[in-house]
């Protein structure tokens, strides 16, 4: 809403915020570095980043998360948490995130497992539905992720990275169609 830009990045700044014409304005959240899918939500009259921390390295676990931060950099949320329950194939290679207008959280595994996962706005593990495959309605490579609302019911887009298309599915994670 303040017209500020949020570019994420590997290094020390781990976020940085630039005005419209390119002026530097600050760096924030170090603690975050490595965010694929960075987006802002408005969420009432307050504005949120999510993103999704791949980490440092791709094998490792540390900091394989989800995030909702705060627009001075200060973690609000991170799924996994306590709500959070088992996630079918881990958090392994996180690669996008979208938040739907309910609050639902949507988590691609495009470097690992290939799933979807579903969450409320509180970090619990609604559904994950995808996977790796040859199939029409599977993965290779799921990576960004965003809510199309141009439609009249919402719709998840995946960005399917390998096989060069983006998908549209349903907030429940069901086949509406492709777009090659």
């Amino acid at each position: 809403k303040q017209g500020l830009i949020y570019v994420s990045t590997n290094g020390e700044k781990s976020i940085c915020v630039f005005k419209p014409d390119g002026t530097f304005v600050k760096g924030m959240a170090p603690n975050v570095r490595g965010i694929h899918g960075l987006q802002i939500v408005a969420e009432g009259d307050k504005e949120y980043l999510y993103g999704a921390q791949l980490g440092g390295k791709r094998d490792s676990k540390e900091n394989l998360r989800a995030l909702k931060i705060d627009l001075d950099g200060n973690i609000v949320m991170e799924i996994p948490n306590e709500n959070t329950g088992e996630i079918p194939g881990g958090v392994k290679g996180i690669t996008g995130i979208a938040v739907a207008a309910d609050g639902a959280i949507f988590v691609s595994m495009g470097y690992g497992s290939n799933l979807i996962h579903k969450f409320d706005k509180v970090g619990k593990l609604l559904k994950t539905f995808g996977g790796r495959g040859d199939e029409l309605e599977k993965f290779k490579t799921c990576h960004g992720l965003g809510i199309d609302n141009r439609f009249g019911e919402p719709r998840l887009l995946v960005c399917d990275r390998a096989k060069r298309r983006l998908v549209h599915l349903d907030l429940d994670g069901n086949w509406i169609g492709v777009h090659a």
